[in-house]
């Protein structure tokens, strides 16, 4: 696993188990843990939820990450959206 401490995680339909680290992503296939190398996109993985169509969204302290089953991007790279501080009740 990438890091301690664990911050999300969600279970795919494949039964993978995807991990959210203060440094970044990791995912359990039942057997091992693979570290995802994602250049320049992860830091602290705050949240995971899925969409409608399956994909798999990551929100991180360095914006949010899209992740099809295929490949990883980021949508949104606008850095002037403003930030919303969390707020635990």
């Amino acid at each position: 696993m990438a890091a301690d401490p664990v911050y999300a995680f969600a279970e795919d339909k494949q039964g993978t188990l995807w991990i959210g680290t203060d440094i970044g992503i990791s995912k359990y296939d039942g057997k091992r843990f693979i570290n995802q190398k994602i250049d320049k996109l992860t830091g602290i993985i705050y949240s995971i939820v899925y969409d409608r169509k399956g994909n798999l969204w990551f929100a991180s302290d360095k914006g949010i990450i899209r992740y099809d089953g295929k490949s990883f991007t980021q949508p949104i790279k606008d850095s002037n959206l403003p930030s919303i501080p969390a707020q635990a009740s």
